[in-house]
């Protein structure tokens, strides 16, 4: 049999009667990536396939095969004239597959792959409905969902990662706590040196009031580490300095308050682990996601 012909023949008659590629596939009770292949030439509907779509379009099988103009002085389905007639906005057909479409947004359509951004509210929403996968770009961030149950949220908090098939009670993260960026704006600075001023000029603490200077960097390494979740972004080594310093000069216990500093290696290793933990945790999760995604 002569097959060369055949998927040319196939994709003519299903947009003629204004068929997609799913539509097509259910008809014939097939996958629509079987129905694609059909009409790429990559593999040939079968015999029972073949009596149902010349049964379906009113043409004989030899036609299917051989004929090189099948669908020559047929008409176009009313499906597709009443689209074009009520339908407004731009539209382009680019070769014999890809058609793309601006009304209300842009839809490419190359029957293989349909990609859909519509602008609404505002917002832009990439929709692939080949791989299931929504993008949303807004005001509230940059969202990919996938039809798995796995959505990415990428927005002024940081981001976050939900799995709604995972158990895990912690099974949201986030790199970013929205109220700790207002303790950002706070001049703590100005807050130790008036401190220090004051503990000098009232309470004439000159000698040991300094020890509030070290404090500043601990403060926003606290304020790093709360955002981060990062346990090693806390400044462990001037915290000790400083509780040495303040500890010692107050109550003349330089020794033996310097055994405080035998925490410092024990701190790092500690918070090392459970960084590398919970890394390794976000990390599953993400690729989780990445893999159902190409799938």
């Amino acid at each position: 049999m002569n097959k060369n012909n055949l998927p040319n023949n196939l994709y003519e008659l299903r947009r003629r009667h204004g068929l997609s590629q799913e539509e097509f596939a259910e008809k014939l009770y097939v996958s629509r990536q079987a129905v694609s292949k059909w009409e790429r030439g990559e593999a040939y509907p079968d015999t029972e396939n073949l009596i149902a779509i010349s049964d379906m379009f009113g043409v004989t099988i030899d036609d299917l095969l051989k004929s090189e103009n099948i669908c020559e002085g047929e008409p176009v389905s009313e499906e597709n004239e009443d689209s074009n007639d009520n339908d407004s906005g731009f539209k382009v057909n680019v070769g014999n597959k890809v058609k793309v479409n601006l009304t209300g947004g842009i839809t490419v359509d190359d029957d293989d792959t349909k990609v859909k951004i519509d602008f609404d509210n505002g917002d832009i929403l990439v929709d692939d409905e080949d791989c299931k996968v929504k993008v949303g770009l807004g005001h509230g961030g940059i969202t990919v969902d996938s039809d798995d149950g796995v959505s990415i949220n990428l927005g002024k908090h940081g981001i976050k990662i939900h799995d709604n098939h995972d158990d895990d009670d912690d099974d949201e993260i986030s790199t970013a706590t929205g109220p700790i960026d207002i303790f950002y704006k706070v001049p703590y600075p100005i807050i130790a040196a008036l401190a220090f001023l004051c503990c000098g000029f009232f309470l004439d603490g000159w000698g040991w009031a300094w020890t509030f200077f070290m404090t500043i960097p601990i403060y926003y390494s606290v304020l790093t580490s709360i955002r981060k979740r990062c346990f090693s972004s806390f400044d462990y080594t001037v915290f000790v300095a400083f509780i040495y310093c303040l500890i010692s000069v107050l109550f003349k216990l330089w020794h033996p308050m310097w055994i405080i500093f035998l925490t410092i290696p024990m701190y790092d290793h500690l918070a090392a682990w459970i960084d590398y933990r919970n890394g390794k945790k976000r990390n599953r999760r993400l690729n989780a996601f990445i893999i159902k995604d190409s799938e």
